[in-house]
């Protein structure tokens, strides 16, 4: 291959790799229309991501009862707040599921916040969600950075498990197939400060 050619390639290639490289940077890593690094003030006030029960309500796990939702900073770091929608009967409080794409059911769509700001949100979909997520975080943010294949043990034995990751300079994105038997895992994560 002569010179010139080599030359051509890279004026072509150059310029689309870093469009598609400011794309990624540009883009704000964001699931169901919130974004993170939104403030849980802002959050309170958006419109749920579809219809919801009559009696739902946004419930954060340093809200009275809030427990009872399921809504239990456990694992998290000091001071981090679990918050989602729940459905409030009483004295119970019973997750709230939404559509997403109008087919898919997503359970257990939580949302983390540290300092006050948005810094993971997390759901859980059925495992045949996974081609259109697939998809929707290509298109948004390019391939994944790593995939990864292993197993995992279930309360139906040994099943194969696909993780993708996506690390993006305004954070991480995981998508685990499965998580548990029949569903898969989304977690976006804010990149920490002073963090490359």
């Amino acid at each position: 291959m002569n010179h010139s050619v080599i030359a051509l390639a890279a004026a072509v290639v150059a310029p689309a790799l870093a469009a598609a490289g400011e794309a990624n940077v540009a883009t704000p890593l964001s699931f169901e229309g919130v974004e993170l690094g939104t403030t849980e003030a802002a959050w309170r006030s958006l419109k749920p991501p579809g219809p919801t029960p009559e009696h739902a309500r946004r419930a954060c796990s340093d809200d009275p009862n809030a427990a009872a939702a399921g809504l239990k900073p456990d694992g998290l770091p000091s001071g981090a707040v679990l918050c989602g929608m729940v459905d409030i009967y009483g004295r119970y409080r019973l997750p709230v599921t939404f559509r997403w794409k109008q087919r898919y059911s997503v359970d257990r769509l939580r949302f983390v916040f540290q300092h006050g700001d948005l810094s993971q949100i997390r759901a859980v979909l059925p495992d045949d969600a996974f081609d259109a997520l697939m998809a929707d975080f290509k298109q948004a943010y390019g391939a994944p950075s790593e995939t990864l294949r292993d197993s995992v043990r279930t309360e139906i034995g040994k099943l194969p498990r696909l993780t993708e990751t996506w690390s993006l300079p305004q954070g991480r994105i995981e998508l685990i197939d499965p998580a548990t038997p029949g569903k898969l895992s989304v977690r976006l994560t804010a990149r920490a400060a002073g963090t490359s």
